[in-house]
């Protein structure tokens, strides 16, 4: 009967420690994802405004975390309406056939000024490996990076000159308490 009792209390001593580091949801509105690009000399800035994802993150165990994102396409949004119903078309984000963006993390690692998140990201039915790195305070995510569109298909060749290849992303992610 004690050791019935013994294991019920680390069970639940577990279940409390997963509340505390286990597998949050992304507090939508807190968070943002931002982007940047040089369009025929013009700074394009824009966001997407639907995204959903989960977060295991506990700073002492680096090899239990795991960031899931998915971003739908339709959520874009450039500050022209034109554009955002370009972007979604077979030429760009060919949202009809690839609907969302998605990204899924294989490793959290420590560095001196926060940590570093590799993971693949899919998009227009193209995966990559990426790595960025990110700051953690408060449950809250921020991180900055560049991807080259062309790696993805998003864009064909007829914008080439017009359309910068690099895109910057700024993230902050705050998670539900």
């Amino acid at each position: 009967m004690k050791s019935i009792k013994i294991i019920s209390l680390i069970a639940l001593l577990n279940l409390m420690a997963l509340g505390a580091f286990g597998q949050k949801e992304i507090d939508l509105e807190n968070s943002k994802i931002e982007f940047s690009i040089d369009n025929s000399g013009t700074l394009v800035k824009g966001k997407f405004v639907q995204f959903s994802g989960t977060v295991t993150f506990n700073p002492d165990e680096l090899d239990k975390a795991s960031f899931e994102v998915k971003i739908p396409v339709s959520g874009i949004r450039s500050g022209n309406s034109i554009r955002d119903k370009h972007l979604n078309e077979e030429d760009f984000f060919f949202a009809d056939k690839f609907p969302s963006i998605t990204f899924k993390s294989s490793l959290v690692e420590k560095t001196a000024k926060g940590y570093m998140l590799s993971g693949e990201l899919s998009m227009r039915g193209v995966s990559k490996k990426i790595k960025f790195p990110f700051t953690y305070a408060d449950e809250t995510f921020k991180g900055r990076f560049v991807i080259n569109r062309k790696n993805y298909g998003v864009g064909d060749e007829g914008y080439d000159g017009e359309i910068a290849p690099e895109v910057k992303i700024s993230i902050r992610c705050k998670l539900k308490s």
